[in-house]
């Protein structure tokens, strides 16, 4: 049996071990769970939960149900539900992580595992996140990139932001609008706009004949 194998290693072989470490390997085995170290430590559960770019624009708060399983000294099991809050700051990005400690299920000999949240992004209709930057594409008719023109584009908080643009426009053009990107500890990233030249089926004069061959590689 377990009790003898133990005792004879224990009081009959080239090493004693001590009482109160017999108590603990032996019940340790009964209950499931318990060693020399104490209880054990269950493995952590991994759920995903979603923010649109609005919510990590102005921060949020996001409630997660989770159930769990009481699990008594007699066997007998019960079940609870809880809300758990994740408070999401300002920025948050992809695969930020939040762990909420010991509130798995309840096991006799064990310690309850965390619940760890991992953040992912929503797609967005209109800009795509490049670090601290939001990212978009404009299309513009070739007489407006030739000539010069200004429009608004929506930002994240519902706000109006006024772009100008004064120079030539080219398939290549960038233009950085500073501080309207997503918030971070320095500040806001910036708006990156790439443009989307449109051509005409057909060229109506000299200027725009040579916009199309300088574009060219």
């Amino acid at each position: 049996s377990t009790q003898s194998t133990w005792g004879a290693q224990g009081f009959h072989g080239q090493g004693f071990t001590a009482p109160n470490e017999i108590f603990a390997r032996f019940f340790g085995a009964l209950v499931g769970g318990f060693g020399p170290q104490g209880p054990v430590k269950d493995q952590p559960k991994t759920l995903y939960f979603t923010c649109t770019l609005e919510e990590l624009y102005t921060g949020t708060t996001k409630r997660m149900k989770i159930t769990k399983r009481h699990t008594a000294p007699t066997g007998k099991v019960t079940e609870s539900e809880k809300m758990l809050e994740i408070e999401v700051k300002k920025g948050w990005k992809k695969g930020t992580k939040i762990t909420f400690e010991n509130e798995g299920d309840e096991t006799p000999g064990h310690i309850p595992a965390d619940y760890v949240f991992v953040l992912d992004e929503a797609p967005h209709e209109r800009f795509t996140r490049e670090g601290n930057d939001l990212a978009m594409r404009k299309s513009v008719p070739l007489a407006d990139a030739l000539s010069g023109f200004g429009f608004e584009v929506e930002a994240l908080d519902g706000r109006r932001v006024e772009v100008k643009m004064t120079e030539i426009i080219g398939p290549k053009t960038v233009k950085t609008v500073r501080g309207e990107g997503m918030p971070c500890k320095t500040g806001r990233g910036n708006l990156v706009i790439r443009f989307d030249i449109q051509f005409p089926k057909k060229l109506r004069s000299k200027e725009e004949v040579a916009f199309l061959q300088g574009s060219r590689p």
